[in-house]
């Protein structure tokens, strides 16, 4: 049994220790394919982004992989990224999909857990620890969640009232944030529509003393800058994977890592070669290594670092 360091001050009891085979109940109805009909499976994010519906697919697309009906309102994991905090909830929303082998699902035990707080429970790094331990082997997909180790699981759990309460404070958190990101992306489409016209000459900026600035020049980008070609091993080691698109930086859980590739320094520009529509570009603010599917682009002169 233990004792949170914070905790809302009605609730007394110490909290206990419960298997995960104790806490859920394992669900999952075999869908008995049918080449008449069209089906939607559904993915989930890393480090948890939720659920994702991917586009429909038929049986034949499908092939042999085993798939079941998605039940909603259960706790479900991406055995392959478990450890990558690659959880969610299902929901309504995806009621009537289907769901591949890898993400089993678990109906929460009504007496035992809330589902909210273990789905954000799982979350958090505490959570992280618990399924990584149950995720032997080396990175990326060797590293697959075994369900029986999961099975067994602790997990220290609160009172289902203590459970719930805590649950409704991290949901309001949640309804917060939204509302920032919906005014964030508000101003994000707005910064899109100047940055078009400002690139295109068609607003024009002038001199602190009312006169125009000169007339914009032509120039080949390698006048500019040139490619990074030296290589090495270092830190804060960038992947493509890790580069966040439209523009949106490099995933923070990956900005300690360390890798052997191309060597970038602040300033720098870094530029995914993989599928550039996605626009993943990131300026770095500090020195490390990048996989060598990423352009690196050296500024010569002149420079942003000046």
């Amino acid at each position: 049994m233990s004792k949170p360091k914070l905790r809302f001050p009605e609730f007394k009891d110490l909290w206990n220790n419960y298997k995960i085979e104790d806490m859920f109940d394992r669900v999952g109805t075999p869908v008995d394919l049918d080449d008449a009909q069209t089906y939607r499976e559904i993915g989930i994010r890393s480090h948890g982004k939720g659920i994702f519906h991917k586009e429909e697919t038929t049986a034949s697309e499908i092939g042999n992989k085993r798939v079941f009906w998605v039940e909603p309102n259960c706790f479900v994991v991406n055995i392959v990224f478990a450890w990558e905090r690659a959880v969610a909830k299902t929901t309504e929303d995806e009621n009537g999909m289907i769901a591949s082998h890898r993400f089993p699902m678990y109906k929460p035990k009504k007496d035992v857990v809330d589902l909210d707080y273990i789905t954000e429970y799982f979350i958090t790094k505490r959570g992280q620890n618990v399924l990584m331990l149950a995720s032997p082997g080396g990175a990326g997909r060797n590293k697959t969640l075994g369900q029986n180790e999961f099975a067994k699981s602790v997990v220290k759990l609160p009172s289902l009232p203590e459970q719930q309460k805590i649950a409704d404070f991290l949901s309001t958190i949640d309804t917060v944030i939204e509302k920032q990101k919906a005014t964030v992306e508000v101003w994000e489409e707005r910064k899109k529509g100047v940055m078009q016209k400002l690139f295109s000459q068609e607003v024009r900026f002038k001199a602190d003393d009312g006169s125009d600035f000169p007339d914009w020049n032509e120039t080949r980008l390698n006048k500019l800058c040139e490619y990074g070609t030296n290589r090495g091993t270092g830190g804060n080691y960038v992947g493509t994977e890790n580069m966040l698109k439209d523009f949106g930086g490099v995933a923070v859980e990956n900005r300690e890592s360390e890798g052997t590739g191309s060597l970038y320094g602040p300033g720098d520009t870094l530029m995914s070669n993989i599928r550039p529509y996605l626009k993943k570009v990131w300026t770095a603010d500090c020195e490390g290594a990048c996989s060598t599917d990423i352009l690196c682009l050296l500024y010569t002169s002149p420079s942003p670092r000046d």
